[in-house]
């Protein structure tokens, strides 16, 4: 028996049944500004966890095994773009990047430590060591354009090589873009596909309305239950 999945079409058609507008045309909101805050939605869910988590007085950030992953620089190209440029020192980190896990240097199969202030703390050992097969990765800006974050490798690599590196990571979960709305859906474990009709219905229905606390109640135990399954941080 196949498992059933809620495609965004079916999240569509829920959420206006749920506010009793059942087409765009009766609607007070369009099918784009509604995809908008059902992907909206998904990528706050990390957000909303830490909320719910702080009404029972416990604090940090939680992060979702089931936006772990990892990408290689060699083959890290097209819409994720995780870059590293012969004999450059520059890491330029995907797209859908939000936390790093741990990196390794495929080049010479040895793992790369995360390290801060290395102007200050590392100056000689690393920032001034002569060009070789990179000991570290320090954190720096993001780009502003496209929000991409960077990192630098130390030593600088040797002018000859384009150092291979593997990051194992915390991505954000992937948008549905409405190009094929029937074949599209939640980045998430299929238990919880159902949090994109409720978090949005929640988020769009007037608190006022007789139906609005069943479903805020039944977010809040999706998102109690997802906090289950997080790694705090």
């Amino acid at each position: 028996m196949a498992i059933q999945r809620l495609a965004l079409s079916d999240i569509i058609e829920e959420i206006r049944r749920n506010l009793g507008e059942p087409t765009a045309a009766q609607s007070h909101i369009d099918d784009a500004d509604l995809v908008r805050v059902i992907n909206g939605y998904g990528q706050r869910l990390q957000m909303r966890m830490a909320s719910v988590r702080r009404e029972l007085g416990k604090y940090g950030m939680p992060y979702l095994n089931m936006w772990k992953t990892s990408i290689n620089s060699t083959t890290g190209v097209g819409i994720a773009n995780f870059t590293v440029s012969q004999g450059s020192s520059t890491v330029t980190f995907p797209d859908d990047y939000n936390l790093y896990i741990s990196f390794y240097d495929r080049t010479t199969n040895r793992p790369i430590d995360v390290t801060s202030r290395v102007s200050k703390w590392h100056f000689e050992r690393l920032k001034e060591a002569p060009a070789g097969p990179p000991e570290a990765i320090e954190l720096t800006d993001r780009i502003a354009a496209s929000n991409r974050q960077q990192a630098t490798l130390y030593p600088a690599p040797l002018s000859s090589v384009t150092p291979d590196i593997e990051m194992f990571y915390w991505r954000y979960p992937a948008t549905m873009p409405n190009t094929a709305p029937t074949a599209e859906y939640p980045d998430a474990d299929i238990q919880f596909h159902w949090m994109w009709v409720d978090g949005p219905t929640a988020q769009l229905m007037a608190p006022s309305d007789p139906a609005f606390n069943r479903f805020h109640d039944r977010e809040r135990e999706g998102l109690m239950d997802l906090a289950v399954k997080a790694t705090w941080i």
